[in-house]
Parts: C-alpha cells; sequence; structure tokens
C-alpha cells in the first residue's frame, strides 16, 4: 500500500514574519469546531463546511492536521494520529484530511471507516485521485471483497497509478494476485515497464500550473500560497524542504503548488510555496524555485520571496532570458512587533536593503552575479 512513506521533517521559521501590507493583529481562539465528531462523515455537511469556512477555522485545522501528520508518518503512531486527523475535520473538512485519515485508519486494521474516509476525500476532489482509488482498493481487499477492490484497482490504473513496485510487491493486495482480471491488469498497465522515480515525477509535474516566464512576486508573498493546491506528501522526495531532518522538530509548513516555469525533455523548473502554519499571526511564507533533471532529480534550488520574518521580506522577478532579480526590504514598525506584537501596531516604511541578480545557467544551476559582473541576458 502507499502510504507511509517517511515523512520528511520541515525546517520551522523561528520568528513570525511580516509584509508590507495592511496586516492586522488576530485573536488566538477565534476558531470553533464547526462539524460535530459525529458528523465528519456526513457527505452534506462535510461538503456545506468544507466551502464556507473562515480563515481562522481552516488555520486551526491545519495546525491540528499537522500534528496528525507528524504522529501518523513521522512517529509511526497511527492510532494517535487518527485522533488527530478527526479533530482536524470538525475544523476544517477537506480531502487531503480525509485522505490521510483514511490511510492511518487502513494502518490500524480499520477497512469499513477506511473507505468512509476515502470516498469523501474522492467527493471532495482529492488529487491525485488514482492514489485514493489504490488505496480503496486495499480497503477492499483487507475486508475479503475481491470484486470492488479489482474495479477499483482498475479505476486507480485508468486515471494514471503506475507505481509498478507498489502493485507487485504491495501484501494487501496478495488476495487478488491469482485471478484472472489481476494478471490481464498486469499485462495491459506495466507489461515491460520499469517504474521508477521519474514516472512519480511525472505526476507530480503535472499539477503545476503552467505559467511559463517572465514570472514575478512583487507584492504580498502570501498571495502565492494557495490553500487548494497543497502538495501531497506522496510527492515529499520532490521539495527540497520535505527532507528528514532529524531534529526532532514538528512539522509546521505546508506546500502548495505555483508554477510549472520551464519545461524541457532535459529539465523543469518549478515553483511552490511553503507556509508556516503554526504562527499565532503573519504567517511566514516562501517561495522556492527548484530545477529538475529529466529523472525528477533536484538539479538546484532558490529562494524566489518571502514574508520571512517581521521586519523582512524578499521579492522576485525571472525574466525571458532566466535572469532573476531578487531584492530584500525592511520594514520599519511603530513599535517592536516581536516583543509588542501586532495589535495597534503598523508598518511606518519599506526600505529597499539589497538586490541580487542570478543568472540561471544551461546546467541548471543559479548563478550568482557579483558586483562587477556582466548581467547579459542567456542566448
Amino acid at each position: 500500500m502507499k502510504r507511509l512513506l517517511p515523512l520528511l521533517f520541515i525546517a520551522a521559521f523561528l520568528y513570525q514574519c511580516g509584509s508590507t501590507h495592511d496586516y492586522t493583529w488576530k485573536s488566538k481562539n477565534t476558531a470553533k469546531p464547526v462539524l460535530p465528531l459525529d458528523s465528519i462523515y456526513d457527505w452534506n455537511k462535510g461538503r456545506q463546511f468544507s466551502e464556507n469556512n473562515t480563515p481562522a477555522n481552516r488555520k486551526e485545522g491545519s495546525k491540528l492536521f499537522l500534528h496528525a501528520i507528524d504522529l501518523y508518518r513521522n512517529k509511526k503512531d497511527a492510532i494517535s494520529g487518527v485522533a488527530f486527523f478527526k479533530e482536524s475535520l470538525t475544523y476544517y473538512p477537506n480531502s487531503r484530511t480525509y485522505y490521510e485519515l483514511g490511510n492511518a485508519l487502513l494502518d490500524t486494521k480499520v477497512p469499513d471507516e477506511a473507505l468512509k474516509a476515502y470516498n469523501l476525500a474522492i467527493g471532495l476532489d482529492y488529487k491525485p485521485e488514482y492514489n485514493v482509488y489504490y488505496n480503496i482498493a486495499c480497503a477492499n481487499a483487507m475486508k475479503g471483497d475481491t470484486v470492488d477492490a479489482l474495479d477499483n484497482l482498475t479505476q486507480a490504473l485508468e486515471n494514471g497509478y503506475n507505481n509498478k513496485k507498489h502493485f507487485l510487491e504491495d501484501k494487501d493486495l496478495d488476495i487478488l494476485r491469482q485471478s484472472e482480471h489481476f494478471k490481464i491488469l498486469q499485462v495491459k498497465y506495466f507489461s515491460g515497464q520499469e517504474m521508477g522515480k521519474k514516472q512519480i515525477f511525472t505526476m507530480l509535474r503535472s499539477g503545476f500550473p503552467k505559467k511559463g516566464l517572465p514570472f514575478s512576486i512583487l507584492d504580498n508573498p502570501e498571495n502565492a500560497y494557495d490553500p487548494k493546491k497543497v502538495i501531497s506528501y506522496d510527492y515529499q522526495d520532490f521539495i527540497p524542504g520535505m527532507t528528514e531532518s532529524g531534529f526532532g522538530r514538528e512539522v509546521t509548513d505546508e506546500y502548495s503548488y505555483t508554477a510549472n516555469l520551464l519545461q524541457t525533455d532535459s529539465m523543469t523548473l518549478l515553483a511552490f510555496t511553503s507556509m508556516n502554519m503554526m504562527a499565532d499571526t503573519l504567517d511566514p511564507v516562501s517561495t522556492m524555485i527548484a530545477s529538475y533533471n529529466a529523472e525528477g532529480k533536484i538539479i538546484d534550488s532558490l529562494e524566489f520571496a518571502c514574508r520571512c520574518s517581521p521586519i523582512m521580506h524578499k521579492t522576485g522577478t525571472m525574466d525571458a532570458n532566466q535572469n532573476l532579480e531578487i531584492k530584500e526590504y525592511r520594514n520599519t514598525w511603530d513599535f517592536d512587533p516581536i516583543s509588542k506584537g501586532y495589535k495597534n501596531n503598523t508598518i511606518l516604511k519599506t526600505e529597499l536593503v539589497r538586490t541580487e541578480h542570478y543568472v540561471f545557467d544551461k546546467t541548471g544551476h543559479f548563478k550568482k552575479v557579483e558586483a562587477g559582473d556582466n548581467f547579459v541576458s542567456k542566448p
């Protein structure tokens, strides 16, 4: 079963962050549960509160979700993870949380309830949906329901699932392997195919909107984060920052698809945005640009824009010739926001601190242009 990939601990920001535009203090206690715990599998209520929710509730739900992910994937405590996934859903019912709840339930051998969670994930448009259908097939197989298992396995393959290794080795599917239908699926979808990271990277890449160059983030860096386009932890191997740190930090950041900037036969350039969900005010946000080779291996990465601290933010531009300009600004507040908070506090002025230039070269690296160097357009 494609569920328990080792989650990567995420480096936390040390401070809450600011920006140049109209940030006001937010209460820590504005979120209230909207969905009773005994109604989390009620489709109508789940959809209603998923579509009509407040930023405070989405924030509280995301905090609980990240704590559940830390328990489930990092600490391998699926039972505790289930409890926190469910509590998260009472604040913010959404497809991602239902999907991970289904995974945790399946790992605790509760397939009937896992199926309820997976069905809500599909109903709320979880992507990639083929992973949900695959795990539904595993839940069906765990129950001994081979007909539905094969139907959902077929649905997963028809919708793009192509992880040959899991298909051939997953013990959850052992009950199906002697059936003629399973053998036909194996020949039809995997005959002669070698499954590797390249195919998984292709799945990830398909989720990025193609925006191309030029590309810029000049105002409100936080707007680059889209809570409706969160990157699944199934793709953790390809996202710089989602690496196993070993420092024991809690999971703090979520990542969203931002842009596919460049795609050739040999190289891909992607932009993605992370947001720290644990800060009580002014959530830290960072947009990274990363280059990959044809196999999905990361070549290089660079922070492109951010709301980095209460007093500092960055903006970025990348032109059609693949030249980058990143500017760092300092914000001066009416009084110190770190020690005295943001209530009745305002930014008095914003000053440019430094400008850095880079060239994205033919090898897929970001080469810094030092003072005195020629900043030449790439041929």
